[in-house]
């Protein structure tokens, strides 16, 4: 049996020996998994502030057509990769789901939530009222989901 990327999945195999030892390796695994979950979120939303803050002093969301998508895309990461990391290493919930399609319906719909609510904060504050903002909205969301999807694939990842 294979390491998921972020939880370990065990078997009776991993517990031959139920000494001091051997559940403290587990629970080292696990919370070095959650570590590392943590930093690559970290560097996640540091790297799409960084690139937020470049864009728009060069103007780039206006410049380049392909910025904005890029962002969502990271954007979705980041918010589906968060909703995983608070709903399993977070401690708040309890009697957690690891089946496959509610890591992906999590993430799915905690990308949704928050992709609609930026959305809605791009028209309320008037950002774009040119004749694509129908398509630019709908392509905005898709990055979103594409952002989540592959955050599920990567949380659930087996090498």
């Amino acid at each position: 049996m294979g390491n998921n990327l972020f939880i370990k999945e065990t078997n009776q195999d991993d517990f031959k020996e139920l000494n001091k030892e051997g559940i403290l390796k587990m629970k080292t695994k696990v919370f070095n998994q959650k570590k590392i979950s943590f930093i690559f979120i970290f560097i996640l939303v540091l790297s799409i502030a960084i690139l937020n803050t470049i864009g728009n002093e060069l103007f780039l969301y206006w410049k380049l057509w392909w910025f904005d998508i890029i962002m969502h895309f990271l954007g979705g990461l980041w918010v589906g990769m968060s909703a995983l990391w608070i709903y399993y290493f977070s401690g708040f919930f309890g009697n957690l789901r690891k089946d496959p399609p509610f890591i992906f319906l999590l993430s799915f719909l905690s990308v949704l939530a928050i992709g609609l609510g930026w959305e809605v904060f791009e028209f309320l504050i008037e950002i774009d009222f040119s004749n694509h903002y129908v398509s630019d909205t709908a392509l905005d969301l898709i990055m979103d989901i594409v952002g989540g999807i592959i955050a599920s694939i990567m949380f659930l990842r087996v090498k």
